[in-house]
């Protein structure tokens, strides 16, 4: 993938990234953290969020 296919890429992945988390806020959500990190096994979900008593991983 040339360099500037990959800067698009994470753009509009990021921006997607932000409307999930929007998203989530308007459903009652609370994002607890992004761009979430695994200890172990790869990439993770990118966002944490809690609404009580339930969490969500997206």
């Amino acid at each position: 993938m040339a360099e500037g296919a990959r800067q698009r890429a994470e753009r509009r992945g990021r921006a997607a990234e932000t409307r999930a988390a929007l998203w989530l806020r308007l459903k009652g959500y609370r994002i607890l953290e992004t761009r979430l990190r695994m200890p172990v096994g790869g990439s993770g979900p990118d966002r944490a969020a809690a609404r009580p008593p339930a969490r969500a991983y997206a």
